[in-house]
């Protein structure tokens, strides 16, 4: 934003708090040239720097939005992602059949994989991003898995996430036994026979 300005000549004292006309020609200078969240994300940083440093903002929502709206219709076309095919159960049975369910490393995948799946969970949530980059703080381990109960009294397998972005003091998540060949409880028990992974080690590891 400060170069946009500095490129228009406009200045320094009237950077902020911002002309409702500069935020809009801003927004107008980047539409068609990067996607719709990205224009976002730059606006809302803008706004945020007024609000911590206590300057108005001058510039309505509603304004702000059909700015917005505008600039996303005119992203281009190589930064919208084309939409990806949903996981199925069927996808699921389809990766067992091509693994190895005697190899660790396939037994850990396989493991990780129905436990994310039926959990609803991002894969990021239950592994770690490098090999030496675990931490018994932040990374579930074995110790974190129990058998519990839901409120109808049915047995389910509950994953306590130590810590998250969005859930600095952790989050539980579980999932159920599940009948076929992408059951989750059969992948875990399975991954634990054959990896024993250290209680207080990753739960993937193998």
């Amino acid at each position: 934003f400060h170069i946009f300005c500095d490129g228009k000549g406009i200045p320094e004292a009237e950077h902020a708090p911002a002309n409702p006309t500069i935020i809009a020609a801003f927004i107008s200078t980047l539409a068609g040239s990067y996607s719709g969240s990205t224009v976002t994300n730059y606006v809302c940083g803008i706004k945020a720097w007024h609000t911590i440093h206590g300057l108005a903002w001058g510039i309505s929502d509603s304004e702000i939005d059909a700015l917005l709206k505008a600039a996303s219709s005119l992203a281009p076309i190589q930064s919208k992602r084309p939409l990806r095919e949903p996981y199925t159960i069927d996808s699921l049975v389809t990766i067992r059949s091509q693994l190895n369910l005697v190899s660790p490393l396939h037994v850990a995948v396989f493991a990780c994989l129905t436990m994310a799946f039926y959990a609803t969970a991002r894969t990021g949530e239950l592994t770690t991003k490098m090999l030496h980059s675990f931490d018994p703080l932040s990374h579930i381990k074995p110790t974190d898995v129990r058998v519990d109960q839901d409120r109808q009294g049915n047995k389910i397998t509950n994953l306590h996430l130590p810590k998250l972005k969005s859930a600095p003091n952790g989050e539980d998540i579980n999932w159920a036994r599940q009948e076929g060949l992408s059951d989750p409880h059969a992948a875990l028990e399975n991954h634990m026979s054959v990896n024993a992974p250290p209680h207080d080690g990753p739960l993937f590891a193998y």
